[in-house]
């Protein structure tokens, strides 16, 4: 996936899915451990539904996380849906997972579309509905 968890001042971690999980638990990102700035958490993505093809840096505003600490650990599993903030405003959502490897380690996993709400529920209701 390509993102970066950076502060203001351009200190950078590794540790996605950790930044994933502490904004599913608190709302937000800690502040920078070196400098005391706030983080971000940014992903670069595509979205086809903007028409241009370039790619964008969209801030991960809020996280729905789908099981706890211990259920993810206990299934080597832990899938989320990351709600995006594009420079313009407008909020896209986009279904993840992070997955065990043979070490057990986490990987990120195969994801999903990058969807916007009106999107997400209508492929949602289309599943529900067997088409």
């Amino acid at each position: 996936m390509p993102s970066r968890v950076v502060c203001d001042s351009g200190h950078a971690t590794r540790l996605k899915r950790e930044a994933a999980i502490e904004i599913a638990k608190s709302g937000k990102l800690s502040r920078c451990g070196i400098c005391g700035k706030a983080r971000h958490f940014f992903v670069r993505q595509t979205y086809a539904g903007e028409g241009t093809g370039k790619s964008n840096d969209y801030e991960v505003i809020r996280v729905a996380r789908l099981l706890s600490d211990r259920e993810a650990d206990a299934q080597s599993y832990d899938p989320m849906i990351l709600i995006m903030r594009h420079d313009e405003g407008y909020e896209l959502m986009w279904p993840v997972f992070w997955g065990r490897d043979s070490k057990r380690n986490w990987r990120w996993g195969q994801f999903g579309p990058l969807l916007n709400a009106k999107g997400l529920r209508r492929l949602s209701e289309m599943a529900l509905a067997g088409r």
